[in-house]
């Protein structure tokens, strides 16, 4: 894989932005914050760009912008959004079964963050606040998931002989990959013949070293063969962004609706009273 958990802690605190010069900005992966691009931004995600965000946006003109996605996508050269990576991930769980193990992703619909460890997030908040240090407990977080590519330190590669709940993800990704794969055994979570005879046939499928034996280049594999078709893979991240887009500024109108609700409650308290 490469790049450690560690590495991209360490890259996430980089962009922090009481240390960096950086700063929220949706949709995009570490480019310039111009008026060009907020322009463009605001053509392609109109419910982002509302005409408070962008004058946040430029008293930001010339840092370097991140979205919550984009430090992940940065980081290992891909390209997802929020829930893109959660879906992608191959070790993921409800936020209350969460490791203490750094470089996991943590999310709730629509967003993401990076935990660090010792209860701490690093997230691309938002246009109000940059790139910041949360703790974990005070958002909220629903899920947390390991990113693909990313060597976690505690992996190992698996072969013919092992058992347990990785074997069995990997028997279910085979038959994900192919409907036809371990027509005998199934995932039964028992590395035999079988499933040493169908990583085989997907390893050669996938330019590999057909050895029977899966490590971190067979996994990445195997995570790029369920993407699918590149054309549809960027139409389905570009109406995630769009969702997600949608969700938060209906959060948002939701929000704006409460504080209405009681001020009105408070007025009429106030008339209750006089």
């Amino acid at each position: 894989m490469g790049k450690t958990n560690l590495e991209f802690v360490k890259f996430a605190e980089s962009l922090l932005s009481d240390k960096a010069d950086t700063w929220y900005m949706y949709g995009v992966n570490g480019q310039k914050i111009t008026e060009a691009l907020i322009q463009a931004k605001k053509k392609q995600y109109p419910a982002q760009y509302t005409d408070d965000k962008i004058k946040i946006l430029r008293t930001k003109i010339g840092k370097i912008g991140y979205d919550c996605s984009s430090i992940a996508d940065v980081f290992t050269g891909q390209d997802k959004s929020a829930d893109g990576w959660l879906a992608s991930a191959v070790e993921k769980g409800s936020i209350e079964t969460i490791p203490e193990l750094p470089g996991v992703t943590v999310h709730y619909p629509g967003h993401m963050g990076i935990y660090i460890g010792s209860g701490e997030v690093i997230e691309s908040r938002g246009v109000d606040y940059g790139v910041v240090k949360t703790k974990l407990n005070a958002r909220p977080w629903t899920s947390w998931g390991e990113v693909p590519y990313i060597d976690y330190g505690r992996s190992k590669d698996m072969q013919k002989g092992d058992k347990g709940n990785d074997v069995k993800l990997w028997q279910a990704r085979l038959i994900q990959w192919d409907k036809n794969a371990l027509p005998k055994y199934g995932v039964d979570g028992s590395f035999g013949g079988e499933t040493v005879e169908w990583t085989k046939r997907f390893q050669s499928k996938a330019g590999l070293i057909a050895d029977g034996i899966v490590g971190p280049s067979t996994w990445n594999a195997m995570i790029d063969a369920l993407q699918g078709d590149p054309a549809k893979i960027i139409a389905l991240e570009t109406r995630i962004k769009a969702l997600e887009s949608e969700v938060q500024t209906k959060s948002a109108l939701v929000l704006e609706t409460n504080k209405k609700i009681d001020s009105a409650r408070q007025a009429i308290n106030t008339l209750k009273t006089l």
